[in-house]
């Protein structure tokens, strides 16, 4: 119907945001929909889940951590069901198991 809306997810203490990327893959159905933040300041990615009963709700947040996801630039839901991270110095594929 053309109709538009905002949503806000305020995000946890001490984080700053460089990048996002939504999950589109069919596979694994498990992660179809969330939303993944880069952190880089705290040398994270956020996991934002999506509640089952209402998609446009966060049911829960998860802190994937790593030193290689320290001052992330870019990040992209690939085809291939991978997410691609950048930093300065490094192109990243996570691939879901």
């Amino acid at each position: 119907n053309g109709e538009a809306f905002l949503r806000r997810y305020r995000l946890p203490d001490r984080t700053d945001a460089s990048a996002i990327a939504a999950y589109g893959a069919e596979r694994p159905e498990a992660l179809r929909g969330t939303i993944f933040i880069a952190a880089p300041g705290a040398r994270s990615i956020l996991r934002l889940r999506p509640d089952a009963t209402d998609r446009k709700q966060i049911a829960t947040t998860e802190r994937l951590q790593d030193d290689s996801f320290a001052r992330i630039t870019a990040m992209v839901s690939g085809p291939d069901g991978s997410i691609y991270v950048t930093n300065e110095r490094v192109l990243l594929r996570l691939a879901p198991r």
